[in-house]
């Protein structure tokens, strides 16, 4: 079978693809596995969560273009960022309204 060059363009466009939605979402989990360990607000010192609110419009509002555009590429792996997020702002959220164990005050986040 011989390819022609409109098929190896499909092909070059899959490749890249593939490399930049694995890329984009396997850098986003070293962060997701510090966040999984964290327990105190001294484990997530440094952690933003407007980074991750802004971050979660970000790739909500990719998965409306993907659909808009109907590619599969960016649905895919904004979807499965967009959880990786929103598991992140409830970790973040969870441990700042963690009942502080010495005293009898909750710590609340405050936007």
């Amino acid at each position: 079978m011989k390819l022609s060059i409109y098929n190896m363009n499909d092909i070059l466009l899959f490749m890249i693809g593939i490399v930049a939605g694995v890329g984009t979402t396997v850098s986003f989990l070293p962060q997701v596995f510090k966040l999984c360990r964290a327990n105190t607000l001294k484990d997530i010192e440094g952690v933003s969560i407007y980074m991750y609110l802004i971050h979660l419009i970000g790739v909500v509002s990719w998965i409306i273009y993907g659909t808009l555009i109907q590619d599969n590429f960016i649905i895919t792996f904004n979807t499965i960022c967009s959880i990786l997020v929103i598991f992140s702002i409830y970790k973040i959220v969870r441990i700042h309204c963690k009942k502080d164990e010495h005293s009898n005050t909750i710590e609340v986040l405050v936007l």
